[in-house]
């Protein structure tokens, strides 16, 4: 138990609201990264190349010479049934693969560090870590720490503070920021990885978990990771130049098909996510009296037949800005929903009692004026 309890610690994203955060921002990136790293383990450190010919050559590091050369040569070759080659329809990129990897693994992390920035740039950044750091156990001490920031940075006094969306704008711009990152690398999947075929990680998918990888019958024969290609190696000696036709095993190139299919997965997922968290909180923002009215204690709910005490709460959720409502909403999600309860009774109760005071002055003035 010690060992999940700190693996949630670990795991734990400060100033998120929701676990579509943890999935999106956090869990997919580091899969990607897991396939980048293990991807450039293999690439580096391992033979990724073999290459064979049947013409008679001899000399001093001769093989090694050969596979370097196809290994970076700039576009390989198939044979065709008429015997003549004929160059492929891309360039090699082969030895960048796990690059490019890693590449799209930093685009995609590229929101989370747009969050913090903007977190950390903000008063509200110490308020979200209250909220999710909260002592259940800590009684009306570690509430009342709660509501004095609460009334200090979202509570809405008077004129000096209008419509209050900062930390909303800031949540949604990140989440318009990660769909566009999202966009981009699929369309950079779709143009450069997979060559305009948008069904081949559909494909590659498919055989994984139907077939076990072993059909290839609906496998596009020409596609970037062709695993037997051609090469053409050009050997100079003194007064001579000979063409020698090779043949190589592009050793992962069918593990890097199915990384990338697979990547492609996480990032449609990461998008559809994305739009489902953004319709959620819409959807939550379009019911904001119904949600609070909701979260209020039940005898607060009981007085909103009366018409002074329906007049009071509607005030009350009136003065709720936008920060604060989607503030306690992540509460209920990361805590549990008794906490928000808690917290929106209390500020209830301080608005009440403030509400209150503001009558009675009023009440004393207009007497000493009769």
């Amino acid at each position: 138990m010690d060992f999940i309890n700190t693996l949630k610690k670990v795991t734990k994203i400060t100033n998120f609201a929701s676990s579509i955060d943890y999935v999106t921002l956090r869990f997919i990136p580091a899969l990607t990264l897991v396939c980048g790293l293990v991807m450039t383990y293999k690439q580096y450190a391992k033979s990724s190349i073999s290459c064979y010919s049947s013409s008679p050559a001899s000399g001093n590091g001769l093989v090694d010479f050969v596979e370097n050369f196809c290994y970076f040569a700039e576009r390989f070759y198939e044979l065709p049934s008429t015997g003549l080659l004929e160059p492929l329809p891309f360039q090699n990129i082969y030895p960048f693969l796990p690059i490019i990897m890693l590449l799209q693994t930093a685009t995609l992390c590229l929101p989370k560090i747009f969050w913090v920035f903007f977190g950390n740039r903000t008063e509200l950044s110490y308020l979200l870590k209250l909220c999710l750091s909260f002592d259940i156990n800590g009684g009306y001490k570690s509430m009342e720490k709660l509501l004095v920031h609460f009334d200090k940075f979202l509570i809405h006094n008077g004129s000096n503070r209008n419509w209050n969306c900062h930390l909303l704008m800031g949540y949604f711009f990140t989440k318009l920021f990660s769909l566009i990152i999202c966009g981009a690398n699929l369309i950079f999947l779709y143009n450069e990885i997979f060559l305009k075929n948008a069904l081949y990680p559909a494909i590659i998918l498919k055989q994984m978990l139907i077939s076990n990888g072993t059909n290839t019958a609906t496998t596009p024969m020409i596609s970037i990771f062709q695993q037997v290609v051609m090469c053409k190696v050009t050997l100079s000696h003194i007064g001579s130049e000979n063409n020698l036709v090779v043949q190589c095993i592009l050793t992962f190139n069918r593990y890097y098909e199915k990384v990338f299919a697979f990547v492609t997965l996480l990032i449609v997922l990461s998008m559809a996510l994305t739009l489902i968290d953004l319709m959620k909180w819409a959807i939550y923002y379009i019911f904001k009296q119904y949600v609070l009215v909701h979260y209020l204690d039940r005898k607060a709910a009981l007085m909103y037949n009366s018409s002074n005490k329906k007049e009071v709460i509607g005030d009350f959720i009136a003065s709720i800005t936008v920060d604060l409502y989607f503030t306690i909403l992540m509460i209920a999600t990361n805590i549990n929903s008794i906490i928000a309860t808690e917290v929106l009774n209390e500020l209830y109760i301080t608005f009440k009692t403030k509400r209150q005071r503001v009558n009675s002055i009023e009440k004393r003035q207009l007497e000493t004026l009769v």
